[in-house]
Parts: C-alpha cells; structure tokens; sequence
C-alpha cells in the first residue's frame, strides 16, 4: 500500500507548505498577466493546458519557481 508522502507531516506544515504554494501561484499569476498584457496577447482568446503553462512559464522565469 502507498502512502501520501504528506502523511507524515504535521498541520502547521501542511499550512506552510500550502502558503508557499500559493505565494509562488500569486507570483506568477502576477508576471504572466503583465506580460501577456505587454504582448497584446491577453485579449486573444486560446485553449492552453494547465501543465504546458506553468512549464513554459517556469522556463521563461525560473526564479518564479522558488519561494
């Protein structure tokens, strides 16, 4: 049987990870608009994966993957 390896973590972690996480999202959240905005591509209607996004996005900007 596997176990979740957040098992093994205490709440107050659990939270502090979760913080980060969402620190880092807000982060990039904030540069892509910007950006896509400075492009003129925000207005332009597309369909794009969650997980091609944040790829390209990391390598664009991999300083916005760290906390």
């Amino acid at each position: 049987m596997h176990r979740r390896p957040d098992t093994d973590l205490a709440p107050e972690q659990l939270t502090v990870i979760a913080g980060h996480l969402e620190a880092t999202k807000q982060r990039i959240d904030s540069w892509l608009c910007e950006y896509l905005a400075g492009h003129g591509w925000a207005a332009e209607p597309t369909f794009y994966s969650k997980r091609s996004l944040l790829r390209d996005t990391i390598a664009l900007r991999p300083d916005l993957a760290t906390p």
